[in-house]
């Protein structure tokens, strides 16, 4: 396998797939050189994306919908959905919070997220909605 470089430096070179200190665990090298090499519009975004970031659901309150999703500003983003500047949501509204929960940066977000959009997610956010309607 080719040896990857990162940056100028000569001397750091790792082979691809081997973890590099410093970095999310999660990452492998190849992930972290192919951030390096991105133009700078694209590293803006990987620098954005470590951010503390909000997972929150929704229920409607005239309909039996549960709206999962994930924002920077809750504040704002509950006040689009209310007002029907969202596509998915606009059939639904009005909106009341029943769940929210911060993050520390967006990769752990989209993951809390894609929990309680599976079905053991879902069924607890019904639970939650129920709940706050009665």
């Amino acid at each position: 396998m080719q040896p990857l470089r990162i940056g100028g430096d000569p001397d750091n070179y790792r082979e691809a797939g081997t973890q590099v200190k410093g970095f999310n665990e999660y990452l492998s090298f190849a992930s972290v050189a192919e951030l390096v090499d991105l133009p700078a519009g694209r590293q803006a975004r990987w620098i954005r994306c470590r951010m503390m970031m909000w997972v929150y659901a929704i229920a409607s309150v005239e309909h039996s919908y549960v709206y999962v999703g994930m924002t920077s500003n809750l504040e704002e983003r509950l006040k689009r959905h209310n007002k029907g500047w969202e596509r998915t949501t606009k059939a639904y509204k009005p909106f009341k919070l029943i769940y929210a929960e911060k993050c520390g940066d967006r990769i752990k977000a989209r993951a809390r997220e894609k929990y309680w959009k599976s079905g053991f997610g879902k069924e607890k956010l019904k639970i939650l909605r129920d709940f706050y309607q009665s």
